[in-house]
């Protein structure tokens, strides 16, 4: 069975188990780059990093650390990565989602 585009873009940006956005929001990146769901999840992944680099930028308590920098790099790199195969894969390709980064973002489901 196909994915939705909505499902689609957040499943490839590790949503399926949070909500970061809501599906209004998502619906919003979609229509901002014309439906094309890599350029979206870049988009996604941007302002997720911003998002991440502003807020969490290191948390401690206790003997716990956790350094949300390195996320935020991640998304970076995840959404060149997803720029650079908007340029290269055809549209009937991006219906089959590649694997979603929920491993960087810490979501598990």
């Amino acid at each position: 069975m196909a994915l939705t585009d909505l499902a689609n873009l957040k499943m490839r940006v590790g949503e399926p188990g949070t909500t970061y956005f809501t599906d209004d929001q998502y619906t919003q990146f979609l229509a901002d780059q014309d439906d094309n769901i890599l350029q979206a999840a870049a988009d996604v992944c941007l302002a997720m990093a911003t998002d991440r680099a502003l807020v969490n930028l290191l948390i401690r308590q206790g003997n716990y650390t956790r350094d949300a920098r390195g996320v935020a790099r991640e998304l970076r790199r995840m959404a060149g990565e997803y720029r650079a195969a908007a340029s290269t894969t055809p549209a009937i390709a991006i219906g089959d989602a590649n694997e979603p980064f929920s491993s960087i973002l810490g979501v598990t489901g």
